[in-house]
């Protein structure tokens, strides 16, 4: 699994005493779905998170339940609100550029806040400030990763992207990190940086999604 090879490049890249530090505590499992509007243009994008089980427990167990032992939906969703407040700061742990130049996102709407098989489930919609309308030489990215790297973030295996009301044929790709070719690098940032990995290393480890059009 990617998050195993992951933790043994981190132990490999550094004895530092600091170096626990440098690599993720929380882990999530992720799809995206962006959203095309009538005249072909990409108007929005929704993040859906499923936790690991560790963080899951820490989320679910002291939440206040209904009849039936099931966190009540009044819970969920401040657990939801929080959970979205405390990434607003880092762009919700996304970054979409057109062209190379940044794709700036409006606030957080469509927030859903649940447990499913004692996994904790976050699910948000976030607007594109200005809908995208991609011509046949654009390029458009989308990744999802924390800058600070206390979180992984991995698209899922299985159909990990969906373009709704996709009008024009619109095609995805993903593209995973190699871990084998980065080790080097990670080594030598978490060796200056002592705490915390560089935002650009953090990126390099980042699921990579690209949206094209004919």
């Amino acid at each position: 699994m990617r998050r195993v090879a992951f933790l043994l490049f981190i132990l490999c890249a550094t004895f530092l005493p600091l170096a626990a530090k440098a690599h993720p505590h929380i882990w999530i499992d992720s799809k995206n779905e962006f959203f095309f509007n009538d005249k072909g243009e990409i108007t929005a994008v929704s993040v859906n998170w499923g936790f690991d089980d560790l963080y899951s427990a820490f989320i679910i167990e002291p939440l206040k339940r209904d009849k039936d032992g099931n966190p009540t939906p009044a819970e969920l969703k401040k657990v939801g609100a929080s959970n979205i407040k405390s990434i607003e700061s880092l762009n919700y742990f996304v970054e979409m550029t057109l062209n190379d130049k940044p794709v700036k996102v409006g606030k957080v709407t469509e927030v859903i806040s649940k447990v499913l098989n004692d996994t904790y489930l976050l699910r948000f919609v976030l607007p594109l400030e200005k809908p995208i309308k991609l011509d046949k030489d654009d390029i458009f990215f989308f990744y999802s990763y924390d800058p600070e790297f206390y979180v992984a973030i991995e698209l899922v295996q299985e159909k990990p992207v969906f373009l709704r009301n996709n009008p024009e044929n619109c095609r995805h790709t993903v593209t995973r990190p190699s871990f084998a070719a980065e080790a080097g690098v990670l080594a030598d940032e978490v060796a200056i940086t002592n705490t915390r990995l560089a935002k650009k290393t953090a990126l390099r480890f980042a699921d990579k999604i690209e949206v094209t059009c004919p």
